[in-house]
């Protein structure tokens, strides 16, 4: 894949219809860990952000986020509250560009670095904050999911209250 080409063609996808405001609601979920602030974010390495940089990883529901979190026994469960986010549709342009496989490859594939390429781009060059994506966990299960990677600083400030922790029955 051609770096040049890939962000010639995400300018101008960027600043036509891929880029929208994405109502996340109580449907969308994150496993968040028990030990930590609901509102604090890993600064691992992930899909689209670098080792260092934080991101907010949410699921478009419970499967996605079990699928995407493998370790999600361990983690609180918490919907979100009611956040519009700009994003820019990483799913619909990869099907539209062809690029679909790109993005769903695993790391040791080279997949994360198309990923952190395409996410730096974007959100420092048109004050987008976040991609809606397609699931590579759930790709990968024969399924389709989206998620939505929030990338902090990106970002106006998320509510106190965004992730909501599930009340125990």
């Amino acid at each position: 894949m051609n770096s040049n080409s890939l962000k010639a063609q995400l300018s101008g996808a960027a600043l036509g219809s891929y880029v929208t405001d994405l109502t996340i609601n109580a449907d969308w979920v994150s496993y968040r860990h028990p030990d930590y602030p609901w509102t604090s974010a890993s600064l691992i390495e992930q899909r689209f952000n670098n080792s260092g940089q934080t991101a907010y990883y949410v699921a478009s529901g419970d499967y996605v986020g079990q699928v995407e979190v493998p370790n999600h026994y361990e983690r609180v469960k918490c919907s979100l509250a009611a956040h519009t986010v700009k994003v820019f549709d990483l799913h619909r342009f990869s099907e539209d560009y062809g690029y679909t496989d790109k993005f769903v490859q695993e790391r040791s594939a080279g997949g994360w670095h198309v990923c952190h390429e395409v996410s730096d781009f974007l959100t420092s060059n048109f004050g987008i904050s976040g991609l809606l994506y397609q699931s590579a966990a759930a790709h990968a299960d024969g399924q389709f999911g989206y998620c939505v990677a929030i990338i902090p600083g990106r970002e106006q400030q998320l509510p106190s209250d965004f992730f909501i922790p599930a009340q125990n029955s």
